[in-house]
């Protein structure tokens, strides 16, 4: 148990302090955009061999075993998990649509911009204001959280498992962090603030990874709620996989203008209120944000859309 926990916490700080770092060096090396997108390319296929090819195949071998350990029928729920994962990511993507949610993160963000201006003097206050300020970095939090509790869980599989898990997942923080960066220091935030951003994203998923850990592991680990778990964690992987293609098919021009190309997580999360219109290349950028973003009843349709399927084999069983 010790030695488990040993490792777990080895491989945590790994992660963090390798995601810290390759994200520092945007503040000192300015990075071709064009390098930065092939990475971003590559972590995505890694995700899809890692989602498609691991962890759902994982996910279904589990709660198959348990259903017949048990003698209780759970296959249904394999994908109801698998678009409830999808579906939360889905609607973190769009929370900005919401028309309340979106009209209180606008009048925040205008208020509370975090710009370098209002960054001269270091205090707890100001690091807090400028983090939630900024909707890339609250965003890919969020994002972060939800890998943590898929590695959490991934922690309590054989070896390869999670050998292969937390590389994919590692490749995949990489980039993204030094987008995240790079976003900032393009929204002119100060390179003071800017580390603070950078480690709690690179704390996120280590935590939450290592507490999913904990709690699985000093109870009964139950092996259905396991592969539930690595189910929820499939969707969460299969949202993040279409929109990031989606976002290489739509923003490729972008690193031929100089400019970062962001991972999918990066600029939807809350998308419309991350890029400022102070100039000409990011009001273009921020025009095809919000033609790209739904609007609240579009979002409730597609959800209701959705749930239709999940409601009709319901009844159908009845």
């Amino acid at each position: 148990m010790l030695n488990n926990i040993f490792n777990v916490l080895a491989a945590t700080v790994s992660m963090a302090v390798f995601t810290f770092l390759v994200g520092y060096i945007p503040l000192y090396i300015k990075l071709d955009p064009a390098y930065l997108s092939l990475a971003s390319v590559a972590s995505m296929g890694l995700l899809v061999s890692t989602a498609l090819a691991v962890v759902i195949p994982e996910g279904i071998e589990t709660v198959w075993e348990a259903s017949k350990a048990n003698g209780e029928d759970h296959i249904r729920a394999i994908g109801v998990l698998l678009l409830a994962g999808f579906v939360l990511m889905y609607v973190l993507d769009n929370l900005g649509s919401i028309p309340y949610i979106g009209e209180v993160f606008e009048k925040f963000y205008k208020n509370e911009n975090g710009r370098s201006d209002q960054q001269s003097k270091l205090s707890p206050s100001t690091i807090f204001k400028s983090i939630f300020s900024s909707s890339i970095t609250l965003g890919l939090i969020i994002h972060a959280i939800t890998d943590g509790i898929s590695l959490g869980t991934s922690f309590t599989r054989m070896s390869g498992f999670q050998l292969m898990f937390y590389f994919s997942l590692l490749a995949h923080k990489l980039p993204t962090s030094i987008s995240l960066v790079t976003i900032l220091i393009k929204e002119n935030y100060s390179y003071s603030i800017i580390p603070f951003h950078l480690g709690l994203f690179a704390l996120a998923s280590p935590i939450t990874s290592f507490v999913t850990y904990l709690a699985l592991s000093m109870g009964t680990t139950d092996p259905l709620a396991v592969g539930y778990l690595l189910l929820f964690s499939g969707g969460t992987f299969i949202y993040v996989v279409i929109h990031v293609i989606l976002d290489i098919n739509t923003t490729g021009d972008h690193a031929e203008k100089g400019m970062p190309m962001p991972q999918s997580e990066d600029t939807s999360q809350f998308s419309e209120f991350t890029i400022t219109e102070e100039d000409e290349e990011n009001e273009e950028i921020l025009i095809r944000a919000k033609s790209n973003s739904l609007d609240g009843y579009q979002l409730l349709a597609s959800l209701i859309g959705m749930s239709i399927p999940i409601i009709f084999g319901l009844l159908l069983e009845h």
